[in-house]
């Protein structure tokens, strides 16, 4: 579904090369991360034929869960063009895979707290780390083709379960179609008819995703409710769960 296309073809500036991150920085992320999740949807015909007031309201409830796992999926392929495989196999949790220490980040743009305080709601990746989620990954090594069925399942689902209705009838249609194009990959072009471990280990992985949104969820109806932050925003559901 396009997706390796995508990913060369949307750069993000170097982090390693950012000394200071702050709103500047944090408005062009969010930006290359929608318009990445949107290129990359222009490749799902079936998506494409929705009216446009649909395809809207679905990518502004999904953008911030496709990049958990887009992200994460492009740091498996970082390590995977710098190690060989004895070296990952090799490597123990906590590992330290890459990090920017020298980039300071500045939050006095939408918060009166510290950025020490503000670390109980939020994550600061100043550094990535071999995790469990990151381990699963690696394991698995996805084709594209499975990678593009585990970002729109994940999506789908989400999306589906978050906003009920017409929604979730179109959610759960896009994901049989995934489903299918996944089962003709595997008989037809893999000739690979029993691929369940496969699937389980994809599945394992986009439901430990889904959990730690909801992990995250909870604290920022905290912040909410405690106005941590002092920003207003014109789409408020697009960060529910930022």
């Amino acid at each position: 579904m396009g997706l390796r296309k995508v990913q060369d073809e949307s750069l993000l500036p170097d982090h390693s090369k950012i000394k200071r991150y702050g709103k500047e920085e944090t408005l062009a992320q969010w930006e290359y991360d929608i318009l990445k999740l949107t290129k990359w949807l222009t490749y799902f015909d079936d998506f494409q034929k929705l009216p446009r007031s649909l395809q809207i309201k679905m990518i502004q409830g999904v953008w911030n869960i496709w990049k958990r796992l887009e992200r994460l999926a492009s740091i498996v392929l970082c390590v995977r063009r710098k190690m060989n495989e004895e070296t990952i196999r090799k490597m123990k949790n906590d590992t330290l895979l890459c990090n920017w220490n020298q980039m300071s980040i500045d939050m006095k743009w939408c918060s009166k707290y510290t950025v020490e305080q503000l670390k109980f709601f939020l994550e600061f990746n100043t550094e990535i780390r071999l995790d469990e989620l990151t381990r699963l990954l690696l394991d698995l090594d996805p084709s594209d083709v499975e990678l593009s069925f585990m970002l729109g399942q994940l999506c789908f689902h989400y999306v589906g379960k978050r906003f009920q209705g017409e929604i979730l009838q179109v959610a759960d249609k896009f994901q049989e179609i995934l489903a299918d194009d996944l089962h003709d990959y595997y008989i037809n072009q893999m000739r690979q008819p029993y691929y369940m471990k496969r699937l389980a280990s994809m599945m394992k992985i986009n439901n430990q995703i889904q959990k730690e949104v909801y992990k995250n969820r909870e604290k920022m109806e905290l912040a909410v409710l405690f106005d941590v932050f002092h920003l207003e925003f014109s789409h408020p559901e697009m960060f529910m769960d930022i």
